[in-house]
């Protein structure tokens, strides 16, 4: 048996490129690839959501102090390396793109970090003020974000005899990053949407979401299939079909193709 060679390279540099070229008998063979320059380190943290494409997984955490809340994985898990991002700031959903090149990791209240090159550099953001419940990569390279419902209480006063407290609903919404890095928001049901999870067809885009018990004058708890246009508008069905309606749906899934859809309710029916 033969033991495979290793070479120590000392650099300044994060990322440099390799060429490496076997020669046997005269008959020479070359190929290009890149090293990265990046640290293991054991990882015990409060985990909260992870996103997988092949190898490579993006996993959040509630980070706090020196410990950062992004880790990234490029062998299944078998070793995490933690992303360059500011330590102590801790995100709640996590979701990667199908060739893995583009990784997100949001907060429930709108911060979020985005990588375009498979973690090797990021960007940082918040999106519009809410109550942030799921966020998928698109396969046109937007992000799609979808929060819960809420109620706010708001004393008034007209007159002596006009007074009191208002209950203000607020509906749930869907918005979109666009490349542009500007923030949309969709025409969707007033949902109290929980998860969202996506698919591509040989003919079009998918997201699949789930909305929890109606709430806030929201619609009912059910599942929708969206489908992305070429123009970016998503359009919504109602494909609850013969599944419980107005559920507390907290869980959704589906193959690759679109073909297969799985959708879970709390307290596991």
């Amino acid at each position: 048996s033969t033991n495979s060679p290793s070479y120590r390279l000392v650099t300044d540099s994060d990322v440099r490129a390799l060429t490496v070229t076997i020669d046997q008998d005269g008959l020479t063979s070359s190929a290009l690839s890149e090293i990265r320059a990046m640290t293991s380190t054991d990882v015990s943290q409060t985990w909260r959501d992870m996103a997988q494409s092949g190898q490579r997984i993006v996993a959040v955490s509630g980070a706090e102090g020196s410990t950062v809340g992004v880790y990234l994985s490029n062998d299944a898990g078998q070793s995490w390396l933690a992303a360059k991002l500011p330590a102590g700031v801790g995100y709640d959903m996590a979701s990667i793109s199908p060739d893995g090149q583009a990784l997100l990791a949001m907060s429930s209240n709108g911060s979020y970090a985005l990588s375009r090159d498979g973690g090797s550099t990021w960007t940082t953001g918040k999106a519009p003020s809410d109550n942030y419940a799921d966020v998928v990569m698109l396969a046109d390279g937007r992000v799609l974000a979808v929060d819960k419902t809420d109620s706010e209480k708001n004393f008034y006063f007209n007159n002596v005899f006009d007074w009191g407290w208002r209950t203000t609903n607020k509906p749930g919404l869907a918005r979109v990053l666009g490349l542009d890095g500007q923030w949309t928001q969709l025409s969707s049901p007033n949902g109290n949407w929980n998860a969202l999870t996506t698919a591509q067809t040989t003919q079009q885009s998918l997201v699949l979401a789930a909305t929890g018990s109606k709430a806030n004058n929201s619609v009912n708890g059910d599942l929708y299939m969206g489908t992305v246009a070429v123009s970016g508008a998503i359009t919504w069905a109602n494909v609850t079909r013969n599944a419980p309606a107005n559920a507390n749906w907290t869980s959704v899934d589906m193959s690759a193709d679109g073909r297969y859809l799985v959708a879970a309710v709390r307290g596991g029916q």
